[in-house]
């Protein structure tokens, strides 16, 4: 049985933390510390047989001396160990708080942290990294208390506030925060624009009225409505302005996000990649076309390999399904390229310009998805 003396911050950055965690969850992360019962905290050491008679009135004593003082976490990380440790970690503020600290806990020898993912698989470290990447933003706050635990299970001990005078408030201006409730943006986007991806040779960005020029050369051509489902032909005046006109709106209800795939060199266009019928937390399904100029050059694979980290991760979804017309095998071959499993077919499926077509059913979970990436 272990104990650690630890700093708790104010109630709204604890909660912000706890959101942090919960939105890691969703998005696969197993949640260790909450079946811990542990709290939000920086540890300023850990002790073996400690007495707890004696460490308790010295940690009120402190308390007493101490002022509370503002914290920046800003940055975040994952501890070269076995242990899987995925942090987030704030500048060196715990060198002037005057207490006596273990050497192993020194800022001039250890990252004071706090610990958001612990004895994590190494493909959840990464996916758990992946995710702080695309979402985490600095937050501010203050340390309000110090405490005394027993682990484990973490049982609190004793927590006392810093109850000295001329606490340090953070700037409510310079500050902005992260949504207490920070979760993937899939139950709504609002105020917020579709994000720009990339790969090596690709940008998956937002269309613009801009590329509807290019959108309507691209998507006339007979070839690509012939091998798509909802794709018309002809493609008149005025429906690629029509098309790019909703994408802002259902990206902010949540229902679907729809991407440019264009040239990372000069941002041409070069075809369309989206997720549709999204069910928050669950499941969403792709769609993409790529224009006949740039056919047979990898472009769909390369777009939808990060399109599906991007639904995994970033948006926490478990299963993104996909189907294709039978007659057009091409397809089918990009989407087992992608790491789709065939899932069956659908006889007379879809009705496609006057007649009913068959098509070929494909899934990929997110554990597939980790296993494989």
């Amino acid at each position: 049985m272990g104990h650690a003396v630890q700093l708790y911050f104010n109630t709204e950055l604890e909660a912000t933390l706890v959101g942090v965690r919960a939105a890691l969850t969703m998005a696969g992360i197993t949640p260790t510390l909450e079946r811990l019962g542990d709290r939000p905290h920086i540890s300023l050491a850990v002790l073996n047989g400690a007495d707890v008679g004696r460490c308790t009135p010295m940690l009120e004593r402190f308390s007493k001396t101490q002022t509370s003082f503002a914290v920046n976490i800003a940055a975040f990380g994952a501890f070269p160990t076995t242990q899987g440790v995925v942090y987030l970690t704030m500048h060196e503020q715990l060198k002037d708080i005057g207490a006596r600290i273990h050497e192993h806990y020194s800022p001039d020898d250890w990252v004071p942290h706090v610990t958001i993912g612990f004895e994590l698989p190494s493909q959840e470290v990464t996916l758990a990294l992946s995710w702080l990447h695309a979402n985490f933003k600095p937050v501010f706050g203050k340390f309000s208390s110090i405490g005394l635990i027993e682990f484990r299970p973490v049982t609190e001990l004793a927590t006392f506030e810093l109850s000295g005078e001329n606490s340090i408030q953070p700037s409510e201006a310079e500050n902005p925060r992260m949504p207490a409730q920070h979760m993937p943006l899939v139950t709504g986007n609002h105020g917020q624009e579709i994000p720009v991806l990339k790969t090596e040779r690709l940008l998956l960005r937002p269309f613009t009225l801009a590329d509807a020029a290019e959108v309507k050369q691209l998507a006339g051509e007979f070839e690509i409505a012939d091998t798509t489902q909802n794709i018309p032909h002809p493609y008149e005046d005025g429906m690629a302005e029509q098309w790019i006109g909703g994408h802002q709106e259902d990206f902010n209800c949540g229902k679907g996000v729809t991407f440019a795939i264009a040239g990372r060199d000069d941002g041409r266009v070069l075809g369309a990649i989206a997720l549709m019928k999204i069910e928050s937390g669950h499941q969403a399904e792709l769609g993409y076309w790529i224009g006949k100029p740039f056919w047979n050059r990898g472009f769909c694979t390369e777009a939808g390999t990060e399109f599906l980290r991007y639904a995994f991760v970033d948006l926490a979804l478990v299963r993104v399904h996909v189907n294709h017309l039978s007659r057009n095998p091409a397809s089918g071959r990009v989407i087992r390229k992608l790491g789709f499993s065939h899932e069956g077919s659908g006889k007379q499926h879809v009705s496609k310009w006057g007649r009913f077509e068959d098509v070929e059913l494909y899934g990929i979970l997110k554990q597939h998805w980790l296993n494989n990436s």
